[in-house]
């Protein structure tokens, strides 16, 4: 008999968009076959949206579109051969591609207060879940924004919008078929904020002052355009308008004020979309120039032979105007006269002076200078050789915790090797947290041990410490170690442990010994006070109190020392606690 026919390949199963084309195929081993196509278990018909084709061996079904309908399980059958297979159509939600490009590619944008609607239509497969999504965070209904949501579009409303509305927004829609996220962006507009305070004065005198400030830190979404300043009277209401700056100038002189009056300025920022509110100053007087203060006495920083350097600090009073330079100058010591160092101020709060003679003594004394002149000088500096510095002193030796606690380290050490007869005048100790790289002196003056405790510190954390010798020259080079603190002891309120071995009432007989072993447990170690008919105990009672009990000793008892007995425990937290007993001789 004439062979059976079967299968060579069979028909297998495809997921297909809806609208794409979809195609199912299996391949016989005869080509005499003829086949017929099933949905669902109905037989079809090329008139329900499908093509049939036979190429040689491989029969296949085609649909051009495929639709929901075409949505099922497919069978062909030919012969002695079956076989099944299903076409699945996906529906995800899609957008209109114009309108997706619009909304991704160019930012949504709005004016202050104006109601914002963003609405998106889409098809898909239903039912399609819609949300909303700001700075990644879930956007939900308030007074000004809310989500609407049908079969057919998603729309964010916005009633009044705000500049904190501006962001990154993402509408989400999600069904079986997938999900179509769509970024896009808002852009809300509005003027700026006030400029940043606060108003400085830069200068006032009796002719002019000279105000700044610093830009608005928002600039309502369009940039500046300019400054507009205003000056007020005090106790007068209206506001007169000084004049106006460009967006990239902040400052801003007046010459509009007389001497001896007060005035308030203020200022505000423009861009397109309005004014903003105003930056308002504190009180400001039209008054002469005054000179600066005098700054603080300047400090030694090096010497030589015939230099010494010295440093100082700007006064804390700078005068009518800003400080531009400073006047040196220097004097032998026992003398008293002054001479300058420079004729010309000097903008730098450092000056190497020269020409001094090897082995005198000096010293110096600062002047700040403004637009009024110069001002007071300060008080003399430390006097000075002009000599080379001694060598900088070599590290300490044998630096090491020798105890700590949950809140101190004791540190010793022994001296540095001098260099060339360089005396040691002191030491210093530095501390810092292992979370941060700022040292902090532990002492205000050198040390003149060997040893220092430092107090103060966290349980449970790790330290560095450094040690560094000084001498004439300034601190030489450091020593490290690391401590780690102890955990902190909890807190124990304090209790007495009495038990059966401690009795309420002693007979005792004249000349016999009274001891009395009372434990306790509290941490830390609180105050013992022993009382006697409520007051403290005489001399002749010892009293010990060591690891956790405390006792009472009279070697030789007296009929007056019959009475009630108190013991009182007391920690630093204010946890008191009593416990009596009497004695009878």
């Amino acid at each position: 008999s004439a062979p059976r026919c079967h299968l060579n390949k069979q028909l297998l199963g495809v997921r297909v968009l809806k609208g794409e084309p979809a195609e199912l195929s299996c391949t016989v081993s005869k080509d005499d076959v003829t086949g017929t196509w099933f949905k669902d278990g109905l037989k079809l018909k090329s008139m329900d949206g499908v093509v049939f084709e036979k190429q040689g061996l491989v029969h296949k079904l085609i649909i051009n579109k495929v639709e929901d309908i075409h949505a099922g399980k497919y069978r062909f059958e030919g012969g002695d051969i079956k076989t099944e297979a299903s076409i699945f159509v996906e529906d995800p939600p899609q957008v209109d591609k114009v309108l997706l490009k619009n909304l991704t590619s160019v930012p949504t944008v709005a004016k202050a207060g104006q109601k914002v609607q963003i609405k998106i239509p889409f098809e898909g497969r239903l039912p399609i879940r819609a949300m909303w999504f700001k700075d990644k965070m879930e956007l939900v209904d308030d007074t000004r924004i809310r989500v609407d949501n049908t079969e057919t579009f998603t729309m964010l409303s916005i009633s009044s919008s705000e500049r904190k509305d501006c962001g990154d927004y993402k509408a989400r829609l999600k069904n079986d078929s997938g999900v179509l996220e769509i970024n896009l962006k808002l852009l809300v507009l509005d003027k700026p904020q006030p400029p940043a305070g606060p108003i400085k004065i830069v200068q006032s005198s009796v002719n002019d002052v000279t105000i700044q400030w610093k830009p608005p830190k928002d600039d309502g979404g369009k940039p500046l355009q300019r400054y507009i300043v205003e000056r007020q009277q005090v106790g007068k209401s209206d506001w007169v308008n000084l004049g106006e700056t460009p967006r990239t100038c902040t400052t801003f002189t007046t010459n509009k004020v007389e001497q001896d009056m007060s005035y308030y300025f203020r200022v505000r920022a423009v861009n397109a979309e309005g004014t903003s509110d105003a930056l308002e100053s504190d009180e400001v007087k039209a008054v002469g120039k005054a000179s600066p203060g005098a700054p603080d006495a300047p400090e030694v920083v090096s010497t030589s032979k015939d230099s010494i350097t010295i440093s100082w600090k700007a006064p804390r009073k700078t005068g009518s105007s800003r400080i531009v330079g400073y006047i040196v100058q220097k004097r032998k010591k026992g003398t008293m006269t002054w001479l300058p160092v420079n004729n010309a101020p000097v903008s730098d709060k450092k000056l190497r002076v020269t020409n001094l003679k090897k082995g005198l003594q000096y010293e110096f004394r600062v002047a700040a200078v403004n637009g009024a002149g110069i001002g007071d000088a300060s008080g003399p500096s430390q006097p000075a050789f002009a000599r080379d510095s001694p060598k900088t002193l070599g590290p300490v030796q044998d630096l090491k915790v020798s105890s700590s606690d949950s809140s101190s380290v004791t540190l010793t050490w022994k001296t540095p090797e001098t260099r060339n007869g360089s005396d040691v005048k002191g030491y210093e100790v530095e501390v810092r947290p292992s979370t941060s790289f700022t040292w902090t002196k532990c002492t205000t003056l050198p040390l003149e041990m060997t040893t220092y405790t430092v107090k103060g510190l966290q349980a449970k954390q790790t330290y560095f410490l450094r040690v560094r010798a000084i001498n004439d020259s300034g601190p030489g080079e450091a020593t490290e170690v690391e401590a780690c603190m102890e955990a902190a002891s909890p807190v124990v309120s304090p209790r007495f442990l009495i038990d059966d071995t401690v009795k309420s009432f002693l007979l005792i007989k004249a000349g016999g010994t009274i001891r009395v072993n009372i434990p306790f447990e509290a941490s830390p170690d609180p105050a013992v006070t022993w009382l006697k008919d409520g007051q403290l105990l005489a001399n002749q009672a010892a009293i010990t109190t060591k690891d956790g009990t405390t006792q009472l000793l009279i070697r030789a008892a007296e009929v007056t020392d019959s009475g009630t007995y108190t013991i009182e425990l007391q920690n630093g937290l204010g946890k008191r606690e009593t416990f009596s007993f009497r004695v009878q001789v």
